[in-house]
């Protein structure tokens, strides 16, 4: 993984693009993991802080 990393820190846009493309291909593949986001956004971390 060394060298994917300093490939990446060499070349930040591809590096931030790579990071924009998990995340939104997460998102996608995990609609709950939003849905869990939003509602402890909601709540203000009520339920996140109990556990």
């Amino acid at each position: 993984m060394g060298a994917f990393v300093n490939h990446l820190v060499n070349q930040p846009q591809k590096a931030i693009e790579k990071i924009i493309d998990f995340t939104w291909d997460y998102y996608i593949a995990n609609p709950w993991f939003l849905k869990i986001v939003h509602s402890e956004n909601q709540s203000k971390g009520v339920h996140y802080a109990k556990s």
